[in-house]
């Protein structure tokens, strides 16, 4: 799977306001901790955004038929599913 942004890219995108300081190195004692609730914000954030955009849209399903709708259904439900446990990790 490609990865969505480099990892200068992402640090310059979601810790770009706090100079100096990389957030995605948790394993730093010096992070303070405001920065690492707004990191896991904006991370739940974009998987919110991620959501809205699923590989197809909900429509697809309910106006396929048989087995196409069994498969894409299960696709779709696991794409959700996914996200979720995402979300859970990150809080």
């Amino acid at each position: 799977m490609k990865k969505l942004t480099k990892e200068k890219e992402f640090n310059k995108k979601f810790c770009g306001r706090y100079s100096g300081v990389n957030c995605c190195q948790f394993n730093n004692k010096t992070i303070p901790y405001e920065l690492y609730n707004w990191h896991i914000s904006e991370m739940i954030k974009m998987l919110d955004r991620v959501k809205k955009k699923l590989i197809f849209p909900k429509s697809v399903i309910i106006n396929s038929e048989g087995i196409t709708k069994l498969i894409l259904g299960t696709i779709y439900s696991g794409q959700l599913k996914r996200l979720n446990e995402l979300k859970q990790t990150l809080k």
